[in-house]
């Protein structure tokens, strides 16, 4: 607690490590902190501690500017630290995204499953799938899925896949078991490519459009449930 306090409090006069400067040890200090809580198993995220000890100060105002800062400066450490333990960069990327909410100590299972399941025959054709869902959703938000607006067999399959493997993956991310979740997710590959394959998805009616958007948006979100897709190779 003191280590993260002081993090914190040089944070809040803007005394941030820069090059390699770092006259006060920040970057050790974060180190300390950051192998307590993946090695004791607190179920704190680094939003919980960050959020606890920015109680402690008296500059209310700039809270969020400084745990932005702090957040940062906490998620760059990981990635020396997961590279010292075996994990690839782009396994780490896919991961430390979700740092700021998950538990830290979920953090090494979930790069232990992604690692898995890399190893595994079903991990590049699902990667090529699910990236291609990736690269056609749009940044900006739309309308939710409306199940009667999908008319072609391949889209009511994949909605209908989907559907099937939603609830389990989110019972297996709450019992923290990625691996079962990764190997479930990886059913979509086929569906998936089906649905590419045969549907057009810009339809020029723009509703019909709009609603196979959502299905894939959907589609991604509980892929990023997990992992951020997008980094991995």
């Amino acid at each position: 607690a003191d280590k993260l306090d002081n993090i914190i409090s040089f944070f809040s006069i803007g005394l941030i490590p820069t090059g390699s400067e770092d006259p006060f040890a920040l970057r050790r200090q974060t180190l300390a902190v950051i192998a307590i809580l993946l090695n004791k198993g607190y179920a704190l995220s680094l939003n919980d501690i960050v959020t606890a000890s920015l109680k402690n100060l008296k500059d209310i105002k700039r809270s969020g500017e400084i745990a932005e800062a702090a957040l940062g400066f906490f998620e760059q450490r990981f990635e020396p630290l997961f590279l010292s333990e075996g994990y690839s960069s782009d396994m780490i990327q896919s991961i430390i995204p979700l740092s700021v909410e998950i538990p830290l100590k979920e953090i090494r299972r979930r790069l232990q499953a992604v690692k898995e399941f890399k190893g595994t025959e079903n991990y590049n054709d699902f990667l090529t799938a699910i990236k291609r869902v990736k690269n056609i959703i749009p940044e900006t938000a739309v309308p939710s899925l409306k199940v009667k607006l999908l008319s072609e067999d391949s889209e009511r399959k994949l909605y209908e896949k989907f559907t099937l493997i939603k609830t389990e993956i989110g019972s297996l991310i709450d019992r923290h078991k990625y691996s079962e979740a990764l190997s479930i997710l990886s059913e979509l590959t086929a569906p998936i490519n089906h649905f590419f394959d045969n549907v057009l998805v810009m339809d020029k009616q723009e509703e019909i459009k709009l609603n196979r958007l959502a299905l894939l948006k959907d589609i991604w979100a509980l892929a990023s449930s997990i992992a951020d897709f997008s980094k991995l190779q």
